[in-house]
């Protein structure tokens, strides 16, 4: 049983936990808690278990985690958004268990595999859905054209999903017609990102993301491939109705900000970064505790007529006003393991892991990718993922 548990049912739990990233909330959840049990029952546990917490990528996440809970002692937030907050980032607690699951690079291999079937899959239904003008699904609600998720979460997974689509196109050891569906499969990633589904965050991460790793790939080379694929391509992405109207709405809410409107996406994020900047300086060291941001926030502006969040949209603004000082160095130490881990390991690796870490760092700036239970759990798997894929391979350039 234990045999089965170990190469069957955890494999097959990673390949479905990796489609759902992109496709169901409520199936990824229940997939990541099952694998999470399961891999009590390994006959190796304890054996890995020693190993994995000596990780610095799991030394980092637990440690960011605990300030998180430690925080729950001074935290002026009711009970119900303390514990809220504590599984909204719970996939940073349960990060060993994952790892140990990735050990087994056949679960690694087919959560990565999963997770690119489910984004190439959402790319094909929302071009579907805007070539026939028939919004489906959260279609409906976000009024774009998606399927399983927002605008944001949609297109910063197809432009993660990129990454790996445009490395094994570059592999030579891949024949001529797998090459060709990875160049297919990225196209489709890419005409959907830049040409339908309004997203900046998306947009600028697919660019960012596909940019490094041409560079990576091939340095020197790279840089001029990169200016030609820019001078070729540019024309079309100042064409392209959703850039252009990304551009549009960016402009015209700095123009409302500055006459003081604050209800805009940029004037309203502007508000919450400033606001929040001000909650940090009045309780820099420790905070206001976990899961006090939407309390604290509120009441500052109680008498103030301004768009009221519990989001900051921005990760370390987020950590900083619930756990202060010590909760932002905890953050950033715990993306300096990651950096740090990913140096370590061979050219494959190594590219797909500061790639994500590069996408989802720009993505934060005006969203929080990193404390959400969809984008954040996402970031903890893949990464876990490459890390359990790599260990073996690792060595030091």
């Amino acid at each position: 049983m234990i045999k089965l548990i170990e190469n069957k049912f955890i494999p097959l739990l990673c390949f479905i936990l990796g489609i759902t990233i992109c496709v169901s909330t409520s199936v990824m959840t229940i997939s990541y808690v099952l694998i999470a049990i399961l891999v009590l029952f390994k006959s190796d546990f304890y054996l890995l278990l020693k190993k994995v917490i000596k990780n610095k990528l799991i030394i980092g996440m637990l440690l960011f985690y605990s300030i998180f809970v430690f925080g729950t002692i001074w935290s002026s937030a009711s009970p119900h958004f303390i514990i809220t907050m504590l599984i909204r980032i719970i996939g940073y607690l349960l990060a060993p268990l994952f790892l140990i699951a990735f050990y087994n690079k056949k679960s690694a291999m087919l959560l990565l595999k999963g997770f690119v079937i489910g984004a190439v899959l959402s790319a094909v239904l929302s071009l579907i859905s805007f070539i026939f003008k028939k919004q489906i699904l959260y279609g409906t609600w976000d009024q774009t054209w998606v399927v399983f998720h927002g605008h944001i979460l949609h297109n910063a997974f197809l432009a993660v999903v990129s990454v790996f689509l445009l490395w094994n196109f570059f592999d030579n050891n891949y024949n001529k017609y797998q090459k060709a569906g990875f160049l297919l499969a990225y196209l489709i990633c890419f005409v959907d990102i830049i040409f339908v589904v309004n997203g900046r965050t998306g947009q600028i991460m697919l660019i960012a993301m596909d940019a490094f790793l041409i560079i990576y790939r091939f340095r020197l080379k790279g840089v001029i491939m990169l200016s030609i694929i820019m001078l070729i391509i540019s024309p079309f992405l100042w064409l392209s109705p959703v850039i252009q109207k990304g551009i549009k709405d960016y402009q015209f809410d700095i123009n409302q900000y500055q006459h003081g409107n604050h209800w805009t996406s940029f004037g309203a994020r502007k508000e919450f970064h400033r606001q929040s900047e001000s909650l940090i300086r009045a309780r820099p060291m420790l905070g206001y505790g976990t899961g006090s941001f939407g309390t604290v926030y509120k009441e500052l502006n109680a008498n103030r007529h301004e768009p009221i969040t519990a989001n900051p949209h921005r990760d370390i603004l987020w950590v900083g006003v619930e756990t202060g000082i010590v909760g932002m160095i905890a953050f950033i130490y715990m993306l300096f393991c990651c950096l740090v881990t990913f140096l370590t390991f061979n050219t494959y690796y190594r590219c797909m892991g500061l790639s994500l870490l590069l996408g989802y760092t720009l993505a934060s700036i005006e969203n929080s990718f990193f404390i959400d239970n969809i984008t954040g759990m996402a970031f903890i798997f893949i990464i876990l993922a490459l890390a359990g894929l790599g260990h073996e391979d690792k060595y030091l350039p």
